[in-house]
């Protein structure tokens, strides 16, 4: 349970820095490493068209988690479509 939360904490900070530098991570193939208590997150964005794709992945122990936030800006004001686990 924990490995999953330290991904959702890493999605969330993504998101926060998006609200804040709509361009966060725009270079195609670039990532931050996010510090989460004693783990790393690894964040990517991915931009396809108006679409915000990020994923937030972590390794803590022998588990690995991964979360997808897909959303977008709508009258300047970023709205979640999707929020899941994925592998």
């Amino acid at each position: 349970m924990y490995a999953i939360n330290v991904a959702e904490s890493g999605a969330e900070e993504a998101l926060i820095r998006l609200l804040r530098d709509p361009s966060y991570l725009s270079i195609p193939g670039s990532f931050e490493d996010v510090a989460v208590g004693t783990d790393t997150v690894r964040i990517t964005v991915n931009t396809s068209g108006t679409t915000k794709t990020v994923v937030s992945r972590v390794t803590t122990g022998n588990y690995k988690r991964a979360i997808k936030v897909e959303g977008g800006y709508i009258n300047d004001i970023f709205t979640v479509a999707s929020w899941t686990e994925i592998d």
